[in-house]
């Protein structure tokens, strides 16, 4: 982990870039001055499809026809959750809404690093973003998991969203094969971080 004037070097590239909920916000320099002329976003452009594996999983075109059909039902069930008096369950709401654009954006991210040949190592940016999606992917599951338990939705409700998030974590994995092994500056580095911490306070 380096270090630079107080801020974690890199540590936003590889987050869910939700600032409000992080528990390095004070470490970003990203969130703490705004974006400079390298403020980790990654284009697309260059794009290369051949560079993709063969047995990536195409999404279907159009909404599931199942969440089309109970749309107004879920509309619904969302409208209630996001009014209960559970924190968890209000918190379960905007994880899910939140991280399903991020998802989407971060895994485009790792596959155009791939595309760029940025796979190099345990280390890559397409690892590095594989990594984001994957953590964010199964906080989705999570959230989910939470509003079927405490009955704001039926386990046939989540149960297209839940697949998608399979579909998403296979291709992830086959994108970036070694995101798990991807170290994110600061955030997989707890005892460093600590360290910094405790240097801070003294």
């Amino acid at each position: 982990m380096r270090i630079e004037d107080g801020f974690i070097v890199d540590v936003f590239k590889f987050c869910d870039r939700w600032c409000g909920r992080c528990v390095l916000a004070d470490r970003c320099r990203l969130n703490v001055e705004g974006p400079g002329p390298d403020n980790g976003q990654t284009t697309f452009d260059g794009f290369n499809a051949d560079c993709l594996p063969a047995d990536m999983e195409v999404s279907q075109f159009g909404p599931d026809p199942e969440v089309v059909a109970k749309s107004a039902s879920l509309r619904r069930k969302t409208n209630r959750a996001r009014l209960s008096a559970s924190a968890s369950v209000r918190l379960a709401c905007e994880t899910v809404e939140y991280l399903t654009m991020f998802v989407t954006v971060t895994t485009f991210r790792a596959i155009a690093a791939r595309s760029r040949g940025e796979t190099a190592g345990d280390q890559s940016s397409a690892n590095g973003y594989g990594k984001a999606a994957l953590l964010a992917l199964e906080r989705m599951r999570h959230a989910w998991r939470i509003l079927v338990d405490t009955r704001h939705f039926s386990e046939s409700d989540v149960a297209p969203f839940l697949r998608e998030i399979e579909r998403m974590e296979r291709n992830v994995i086959r994108i970036a094969p070694g995101a798990g092994r991807f170290v994110r500056p600061g955030f997989d580095e707890p005892a460093e971080v600590a360290m910094l911490q405790a240097k801070t306070k003294h």
